[in-house]
This record gives C-alpha cells, sequence and structure tokens, in this order.
C-alpha cells in the first residue's frame, strides 16, 4: 500500500528532526516528488527527487539513486532543459548496474532517448535503442516492454520518421499489447491508439480502445489526462463516435504546464489538437 502524500510530510519531518539520514528518507522524497509530477509540478518534482537523490547516495542505495535521478531527468525534460535531462538520465542508467531492475531501466532510457530526440540527435537515439532493446525485450516484464516500445515511437515520432514510429506505435497498441498494462504510460498508449487507428480508417474503434482508459482518469497522472483528452479530441474531429469534450477541457488540463510541455506534445502527433 503507497503511503499519502500526507504521510510522507510526516515521515519527512519526522527523520528530518531526528537528524536521520537513510533510505526511508530518500524513499519519502522520492515519494513526494512522484506526487509532484502527478499534478505538473515538474520544478517540485525535480528539487525534491534531488533531496532523494542526495541522500540516497550518502548511503550508496544504488536503486533508489537511479529511481531518483530518472525523476529528475523526467521533470527537467518537461521544463525544456534537456541537457539536464539527458545527464540524469545516464545517471539514473549507469546506477542501474546489470540491469537489475528493468522497469527503472526503461524509464531512464526512456528519458535519455526523448532528450536526445529533443535535441535532434539521431544518432544517440539510435545508440540507445541499440544498447538497451534486446536487454529490455529479453526481460519477459510485458509491461516494461510495452513501455519501451511505446518510448522508442515516440523518439522516432518526434525524430521526422513517422513510418517508423507509426509501426512500433502499432507493435505497442495491436495483438497482446489491445490494453495499457501499467496505467503509468496510458497517456502515451491512448496515444498511439488514436494515430494507428487514424491510419487505418477505424476512427470507432480507436475510440472504443481509449474508453477504456477513460474509465481511470481520475487515478492517472495530469499529463497522462492531457493526453487522453487529446487522443478524444483527434479522433472526434476526425468523425468518431467521441463527443468533442471526451477525456474533458483541453485548455483546462494544459494549464499549468511549461510551453515546453505543448511543443513536445505538438511533436508527438497533436499538433491538431494543441
Amino acid at each position: 500500500m503507497e503511503a499519502s502524500h500526507a504521510q510522507l510530510i510526516e515521515a519527512v519531518t519526522l527523520l528530518t528532526e531526528a537528524n536521520r539520514k537513510d533510505s526511508i528518507l530518500a524513499e519519502a522524497y522520492n515519494g513526494l516528488s512522484v506526487f509532484a509530477s502527478k499534478h505538473g509540478d515538474y520544478a517540485a518534482c525535480a528539487e525534491l527527487a534531488k533531496k532523494g537523490y542526495a541522500y540516497a547516495t550518502e548511503v550508496d542505495n544504488e536503486r533508489i539513486a537511479s529511481v531518483a535521478a530518472c525523476n529528475i531527468a523526467l521533470s527537467l525534460g518537461r521544463l525544456g532543459s534537456y541537457a539536464q535531462q539527458i545527464q540524469w538520465a545516464q545517471t539514473a542508467i549507469n546506477l542501474n548496474t546489470r540491469y537489475r531492475y528493468p522497469h527503472s531501466l526503461v524509464d531512464a532510457a526512456t528519458q535519455l532517448m526523448l532528450g536526445l530526440a529533443m535535441t535532434n540527435d539521431s544518432d544517440g537515439v539510435l545508440k540507445v535503442v541499440s544498447q538497451y532493446d534486446q536487454p529490455i525485450r529479453s526481460s519477459h516484464q510485458p509491461s516494461a516492454i510495452q513501455s519501451w516500445i511505446l518510448s522508442c515511437a515516440d523518439a522516432h515520432q518526434i525524430l521526422g520518421r513517422p513510418k517508423f514510429a507509426l509501426s512500433l506505435g502499432t507493435e505497442a497498441t495491436v495483438g497482446q499489447y489491445d490494453t495499457p498494462l501499467n496505467l503509468s504510460f496510458a497517456g502515451r498508449f491512448a496515444r498511439w491508439v488514436a494515430l494507428v487507428e487514424l491510419k487505418r480508417d477505424a476512427k470507432n474503434q480507436g475510440s472504443e480502445r481509449i474508453r477504456h482508459v477513460l474509465t481511470a482518469m481520475q487515478e492517472l497522472d495530469k499529463i497522462d489526462q492531457l493526453e487522453i483528452a487529446c487522443a478524444a479530441r483527434l479522433l472526434a474531429e476526425a468523425g468518431s463516435n467521441f463527443g468533442e469534450q471526451a477525456g474533458g477541457s483541453i485548455p483546462q488540463l494544459l494549464a499549468g504546464f511549461s510551453p515546453f510541455v505543448t511543443d513536445q506534445l505538438r511533436r508527438l502527433g497533436f499538433s491538431m489538437v494543441l
């Protein structure tokens, strides 16, 4: 059972007052950074994760430090600091020695690829794919594999390779992956469902598949809610059986995000609705 925001605040307060610097404090800061990210407050997420990283490295806990570094990379990327995103993502990967934690490796490699893609470093993206594709796909963890394929599709989409991106997006959303195996990437899944089904002229089928993740909207991160609303609007404007406001108001969901998030989502396929 995950700790609530109030419980994490209390844990940080008590541990700090007791002058304890250990893995529990590092985990608490990481937890707070996740809460901040969930609500789209990426500046706070970065600062909290940096504290988690500092305490984790002080007690030599590579796993917690890797997660914190990845949270920092994600936040800085959403704030447009792509060079720092790349650096922190590489730090997270370096700490994930021997690929012991497949989901953490996928998350870190994703941030590395996205940072490289946003800086138009095509060779860098291909290098990441060639280095980590095999160990991730051989991890026998379907949700990690699905997330990885979605990430590869995103990187190629940003780089302006729509055909290759679409083939990966299809692989990640059709057949054995016709539903998101983890709600942490529900927004990316919905986006690729919309793009794939529009290409296949199956907009109503796409609407039905996205309707499945709409039922979990309130549980999702703000960025995922925004992506699902944009995916629904994309299908609605193409004449699907979605209403115009399916998934919620895009302007309301977009409020509070940096302009870099809007730019990223446009490059990822939502230029028609943003």
